[in-house]
């Protein structure tokens, strides 16, 4: 198992590749194509230790900061995460209702109206404080709630129930 390889922003330059990687010319490793970020603390440090990946899924490294980029590579890379990372915001809650132990969310997002299921309140259902709420559902999908105390006062009353 190889040790892994912290990266310095000054040492490397990115720039797209195709529609989901990226091109990466690293001091000292020549250039890597197919490259795919992704964050080690998603939703805590979205911005820092970001993995960069082989399409075979090796590890090139870690950039421990994106902001030490320069501007150009920091632009390409913050697109390409954005991208890969979207979480829908949950705006409005119709209804939620159990049924066989699963409960089931009917929601309006700022990308349209969605249904989906949540397997367990215990695991899948986060307060971060501030209000902010992320929710993870049945197929590994995250929804976040950014303020639960400015949704409707009928949405508040269903995820009262679940949180």
């Amino acid at each position: 198992m190889g040790q892994t390889k912290f990266i310095d922003g000054h040492d490397i330059k990115i720039e797209g590749f195709d529609e989901n990687s990226l091109e990466v010319h690293l001091n000292g490793s020549g250039l890597k194509r197919g490259i795919r970020p992704r964050r080690l603390f998603t939703i805590s440090n979205p911005y820092s230790y970001i993995q960069l990946v082989k399409r075979n899924g090796s590890e090139v490294g870690i950039l421990k900061d994106i902001s030490s980029l320069d501007d150009k590579s920091q632009k390409t890379l913050k697109e390409a995460l954005d991208k890969f990372y979207v979480i829908p915001e949950i705006q409005e809650i119709n209804d939620i209702y159990e049924e066989f132990g699963v409960s089931k969310w009917d929601v309006v997002t700022d990308r349209g109206k969605r249904t989906f299921e949540v397997q367990s309140r215990n695991t899948d259902i986060h307060l971060l404080g501030n209000g902010r709420v992320l929710i993870r559902d049945a197929d590994n999908n995250r929804y976040e709630i950014k303020d639960y105390n400015k949704l409707p006062k009928e949405s508040y009353k269903l995820l009262e129930g679940e949180i």
